[in-house]
């Protein structure tokens, strides 16, 4: 028996932690009636996959998939499948898709890879056969650059194809509706469960996975080039095998728009950018993250004299993408201008181990490490009390669920210029706007803007208690719980029931 609702889920709930797992519990506790299952999307079977979150009991089946899962083929298996000429066409139309980052027609591809017998025997005919083989060269000589490696664009061809096409072949839970946590290969399999089986497809996207993908390809030091790209520098164009990844991500992006009932974004911009990636318009719409801000109102915020050290607390993974560093540079600043203050890193030290060791090693390099203490993971209730501002110095966000913890919990805010950073702590425009301002907005890597942001609030007392009341103000009028998860249960009510375009016959052949 189906479930109502499958969440799709790209490397997030239940085994990874933060701000979309967090969302995904908001959804499955809020909504106890409704009958879950959920399709997670890992890298490889080597990952380690340890459950973060107790799995509540509305979720029927969890069922994990990998994007590099599939078997390996040589030349000498011979089991190549005899795909007829549609098939090859259809693949080839992808390919083509792919070259000028357009959408795909996922119905014809899916029956494509559907006439091998076998993961591997898809694998032996994309890799080995002689169709394959012209494909490619045909490709390479109307692309490729002039003077671009062969091997580099077989190389590459293989690496973007064969796990796309592959997932295809994955069979869903079998569910009413889909819904997807983000483009991408949750996406690429939310628009074959639209356009295959006629269910209705949600899609909602906490960060835009397409430009965040964008920044991975152009900084990714697995990319074999001639010269190395600038640090965050989108302007330029980037090598022939950059601007192929990232072409491969827009065209499963806009594959997977096309084929969505909904798409929803938590905040304005993000909309914009959805549009510009291929979501038609009248498809979109904001519902914001909530919080319950009930546990938040118990606590008092701290009372904190001019002389007193400023306790700052950075909240979350200590990742790349969360660029702690930006902020141990900041509080060196802080140091050598006699502020005094303790610094306390409030996140997972263990998802990437290597720059969470490189953010240790540079505190003891900047002399702050006895003013800084990374306590790993925390219970952050029983640390906000202990605070006197929250910092997030971020390179890329959705809609930070730390703000609305510290906002609730009537703390001030300094956090970079990034997805609805802005608009969280200065408010929309109107009723919003005019609650204030609960934070302070910097630049993105932005040391020196941090630090000034962080010595206002240490030498300014009061500036720091009136933020964070009107942070408080702005989270109980604008990003209750409640309200925001009324809104997603009345998109799945308008969707359960929808059957138009069920195709059951169809639905049945490729769920087995």
């Amino acid at each position: 028996m189906p479930s109502d609702i499958c969440l799709i889920l790209e490397g997030t709930y239940p085994y990874v932690a933060g701000g979309v797992s967090t969302w995904v519990a908001q959804i499955l506790a809020a909504m106890p009636h409704l009958r879950f299952s959920i399709l997670f999307i890992g890298s490889n079977r080597q990952q380690a996959l340890t459950l973060k979150y107790a799995i509540p009991p509305n979720v029927e089946e969890v069922r994990n998939v990998f994007v590099h899962d599939y078997p390996s083929a040589s030349f000498a298996d011979g089991q190549h499948v005899n795909l007829n000429a549609a098939a090859w066409h259809a693949l080839a139309a992808f390919q083509e898709a792919i070259l000028h980052g357009q959408a795909a027609n996922i119905a014809d591809i899916y029956r494509a890879v559907s006439e091998a017998k076998s993961d591997k025997e898809l694998v032996t005919t994309l890799a080995y056969s002689r169709e394959a083989w012209n494909q490619i060269t045909s490709l390479y000589e109307k692309h490729a650059p002039a003077g671009f490696p062969f091997l580099d664009f077989f190389w590459a061809h293989r690496f973007i194809h064969i796990p796309a096409l592959r997932l295809l072949r994955i069979a869903l839970p079998p569910a009413r509706v889909y819904h997807a946590a983000s483009t991408g290969y949750a996406g690429w399999l939310g628009a074959k469960a639209s356009q295959v089986c006629g269910s209705p497809l949600i899609i909602t996207e906490h960060g835009i996975y397409t430009r965040e993908r964008r920044l991975e390809i152009f900084n990714a030091e697995w990319i074999r080039e001639r010269e190395a790209e600038p640090f965050l520098d989108m302007q330029r164009r980037g090598s022939f095998t950059r601007q192929w990844w990232i072409k491969f991500f827009e065209t499963i992006g806009r594959t997977a728009y096309g084929a969505a009932q909904r798409i929803t974004s938590l905040f304005s911009a993000n909309v914009t950018a959805q549009i510009k990636d291929g979501a038609p318009p009248e498809r979109t719409e904001i519902i914001p993250n909530g919080i319950d801000p009930r546990p938040y109102l118990k606590i008092a915020p701290r009372v904190r004299a001019a002389n007193d050290p400023l306790s700052i607390g950075f909240i979350g993974r200590v990742a790349a993408i969360k660029d702690v560093k930006t902020l141990l540079r900041a509080l060196a600043i802080l140091r050598g201008r006699r502020i005094d203050f303790h610094a306390a890193i409030l996140g997972p030290l263990d998802e990437e181990e290597d720059y969470a060791e490189d953010c240790q090693r540079l505190a003891n390099t900047l002399e702050i490490d006895k003013m800084t203490t990374f306590y790993g993971r925390v219970d952050v209730h029983e640390w906000l009390p202990r605070l006197d501002a929250v910092v997030l110095t971020s390179i890329s966000e959705g809609q930070p669920f730390v703000i609305l913890e510290a906002g609730a919990a009537g703390l001030p805010v300094v956090a970079t210029d990034v997805g609805a950073c802005r608009e969280m702590l200065l408010g929309r425009e109107g009723e919003d706007a005019a609650l204030g301002a609960g934070g302070i907005v910097t630049a993105v890597a932005s040391p020196s803007e941090t630090a000034a942001a962080l010595e206002a609030l240490a030498r300014h007392p009061e500036l720091g208690r009136r933020l964070g009341a009107n942070g408080r103000r702005r989270v109980l009028r604008f990003y209750d719980l409640t309200a925001v998860m009324q809104r997603y249960q009345g998109l799945y009510e308008n969707y359960l029931y929808d059957m138009t375009h069920y195709n059951a016959e169809e639905c049945e052949q490729w769920r087995a």
